[in-house]
């Protein structure tokens, strides 16, 4: 009566003694048995190949989960490059930035290699520079470029009400919005988990006169699944009436 435990102990005792093709194999005889993997089980068989161990880290990152990454990451025996840009950039997009950073130190006090990726991706982390370079910008050379830049950056880094207060800023000043610039909105709304701000932001587009495109669409139904409200989710995406894309 082999459980799923039993499976796992083995594929991971396998990976430990640095025999990463037993594992595998393993672990096809085990789907072949019918036993479903969990989380654990592919965390070891991921840990023994780090090409695969740095494709799913980035899978679950752009799936909105850092803590699924950060496990594969911390179980590699052997990190590249690649697996440290992506852990940070999974951080960074997911609105912890502090944790980016973080990790960013880490791993130059552990002396690993860098690329000019790592580099970009630690740069865009820095949002409260971000935020000087912007107020150091007199009022009336601020353009709709200016507005959509910080917004997104407050998006990046899961700062939804800030993202909001500065659109009502820029309102406030006679710059009209653009597409761009609800995309930004509707994506800070989602990671930030504020689902009624964001039916509102979808709503006032039809007041600037704002097409809706096929990627607002896709905000809105992110926004929805995070928080778990799948069925409307699925009326969302029923009623979309222009061609979908693999975003929605």
């Amino acid at each position: 009566m082999r459980d799923l435990v039993s499976w796992t102990a083995m594929i991971t005792a396998y990976e430990q003694a640095e025999q990463p093709d037993k594992a595998l194999l393993l672990f096809q005889y085990m789907q072949l048995h019918g036993v479903l993997s969990d989380s654990v089980t592919i965390v070891s068989v991921a840990s023994a190949y780090v090409s695969v161990g740095n494709a799913i880290i980035a899978m679950y990152a752009k799936c909105g989960n850092v803590s699924l990454p950060r496990l594969v990451f911390d179980l590699m025996e052997e990190r590249h490059v690649i697996s440290w840009n992506s852990i940070i950039l999974g951080y960074s997009q997911n609105g912890q930035a502090s944790e980016a950073l973080f990790l960013s130190e880490v791993m130059l006090d552990s002396e690993a290699f860098t690329n000019p990726v790592t580099k970009l991706i630690m740069v865009s982390a820095y949002l409260d520079t971000a935020t000087r370079l912007f107020n150091d910008i007199p009022p009336t050379e601020r353009n709709i470029t200016s507005w959509n830049v910080l917004i997104s950056g407050y998006d990046m880094h899961g700062y939804g009400k800030e993202a909001l207060n500065l659109f009502s800023q820029m309102q406030q000043t006679g710059i009209k919005p653009d597409h761009i610039t609800f995309t930004s909105l509707l994506s800070a709304c989602g990671h930030a988990g504020l689902i009624d701000e964001g039916r509102k932001c979808f709503a006032e587009m039809k007041k600037h006169s704002e097409s809706l495109r096929v990627k607002h669409y896709a905000c809105m139904v992110d926004i929805l699944g995070r928080a778990g409200l799948l069925n409307q989710a699925f009326d969302m995406v029923q009623q979309i009436t222009i061609p979908k894309n693999d975003g929605v």
